[in-house]
């Protein structure tokens, strides 16, 4: 009920803008999942609608609940917090939202879920309203909501907070920007007191509150721009975080550098994904080397107790039409160095239609320790007006010393029409138990309203990863069919 009055009193109190001219556009997703090593299958149904005008935006959506979900997806398919919606206004300098958002402030230190993971089964949006303002001498957002808990399929974490920045200084030159944020996270959880051959005594559920607080600095100049954002906690004396960013351009030439450092720095909550304190680790596109990326799994508490990660990379055109690509990254937990990487790529484009990229790089853990060398072509022949032929070739040799290394390979084909789509041919293998997954998948824009999906074969066990948060998945071998219909 009270959900249902805050929506009516947006409209009403904004009614005399409602006349103006509306669009809307609507989209109906169905996505078809067979998997015959878990003799397991599902569809899924979603349909969205998009009402805006110049001032108001309605955006709703609804995932249908299925019988037989998969089982390692973290969605409530059996709930109703599918159905998505959010409201918008905005006026000048002002917005306001309501309903299930995905926002950050700073660069994700205090509170960070803007990033939404449906792909790989994980949704942490907040339920709540959420206010901005953005002028050229203040920009402020205030939020309060609840998070949804994966775990528990309730949502059982209240968050209140704010950032406030302003310019300093701004000027042809250069400029600085000061900023603030702030967040305070609540929730309920209950203490197990005694226990005995008898019987177990557990208290009420009591408030744990957590908050964090975080100032930032943002320089901008001719030759690059520099960050800084400094955070703290109330968890325990010396609970801060540190995070740096530069971006400096000689010439024809950039560098980037990145510094991370957390002590005790952890506000998470039953493994919820609200605080995505960025990190200096490289990321990677190509199949074989983001399947051992060195990233937050889901599955497990991730806590920044003390860690430390360095990243460093430089972009130079070395020859005309080319570009290098040279980067090194690592973590360390205390003193000891607990993940690293380098890796080069060096990109041609001087050739009429062809595109030559060749990678090389290694991943370290010293946990292990293992590590895993990386060797990546990928050619990319544009023919006729329309069309191109692009493979992808990765070899991965892994093991550690004293041990016979492991030989694994990723090969694609994909042939493309633009305006038309792909057909693509996966291959996979390994030499430890002469294991190969093959497949075959079809991108087809059947018209400007309308595409289609449709994957068929094998593919191997591994983690996915979108924005830094990885999962894993079983291996997989059958069908999936997505179609997208767009109004």
């Amino acid at each position: 009920m009270f959900k249902k009055s805050i929506i009516l009193v947006f409209l009403i109190f904004f009614s005399n803008q409602l006349f103006a001219e509306w669009t809307h556009s609507s989209k109906l997703t169905f996505d078809y999942y067979y998997d015959s090593v878990s003799r397991s299958k599902y569809t899924q149904t979603k349909s969205s609608l998009l009402v805006q005008n110049q001032q108001f935006k309605f955006e709703f959506s609804y995932l249908l609940p299925e019988q037989n979900p998969p089982e390692q997806s973290f969605i409530d398919y059996k709930s109703s917090e599918y159905f998505n919606y959010l409201l918008s206004y905005q006026y000048n300098d002002l917005m306001i939202r309501y309903g299930k958002l995905h926002t950050s402030l700073g660069k994700g230190l205090t509170f960070n879920n803007s990033i939404n993971f449906i792909d790989i089964g994980v949704d942490s949006n907040l339920l709540g309203s959420e206010i901005s303002i953005n002028s050229n001498q203040l920009n402020m957002t205030v939020f309060y909501g609840e998070i949804y808990n994966i775990f528990h399929h309730e949502r059982d974490v209240s968050v209140s907070g704010y950032e406030l920045s302003t310019p300093i200084i701004d000027n042809d030159r250069y400029s600085y920007t000061l900023g603030t944020t702030f967040v305070d996270y609540n929730f309920e959880e209950p203490i197990i007191q005694t226990t005995t051959n008898f019987f177990e005594t557990v208290q009420p559920s009591v408030s744990n509150d957590r908050n964090a607080f975080s100032v930032y600095h943002q320089f901008y100049y001719d030759f690059g721009s520099l960050y800084y954002e400094h955070a703290s906690t109330n968890l325990s004396k010396g609970s801060n975080g540190h995070y740096l960013s530069s971006d400096l351009y000689l010439q024809d030439s950039t560098f980037i550098l990145q510094y991370s450092h957390y002590e005790q720095f952890n506000l998470s909550h039953d493994n919820n994904i609200f605080q995505l304190a960025p990190t200096a680790l490289k990321t990677y596109t190509y199949t074989l080397p983001n399947k051992v990326l060195y990233r937050l799994n889901v599955d497990e508490l991730y806590v920044l107790n003390r860690q430390t990660a360095y990243g460093i990379s430089y972009y130079t055109p070395l020859i005309e039409d080319s570009l290098l690509e040279i980067s090194w990254s690592q973590e360390n937990d205390r003193s000891e160095t607990k993940y690293s990487d380098v890796y080069a790529q060096f990109d041609y484009m001087g050739f009429d239609t062809l595109e030559l990229k060749t990678g090389y790089g290694v991943q370290y853990f010293n946990i292990v320790p293992y590590n895993y060398i990386n060797i990546i072509e990928d050619i990319k022949w544009n023919f006729y007006e329309d069309y191109s032929f692009n493979t992808i070739l990765e070899h991965q040799k892994s093991g550690r010393a004293n041990i016979a290394r492991v030989n694994r390979y990723s090969m694609t084909f994909m042939l493309s029409k633009a305006q038309l789509g792909s057909i693509s041919f996966l291959r996979e293998g390994s030499d430890r138990s002469n294991s190969v997954w093959d497949g075959t998948q079809i991108d087809w824009l059947i018209n400007s309203r309308s595409s289609m999906r449709l994957f068929v074969g094998k593919r191997q066990a591994g983690q996915r990863c979108i924005g830094g948060v990885c999962r894993a998945f079983p291996e997989f071998d059958g069908i999936e069919l997505g179609l997208v219909y767009s109004l």
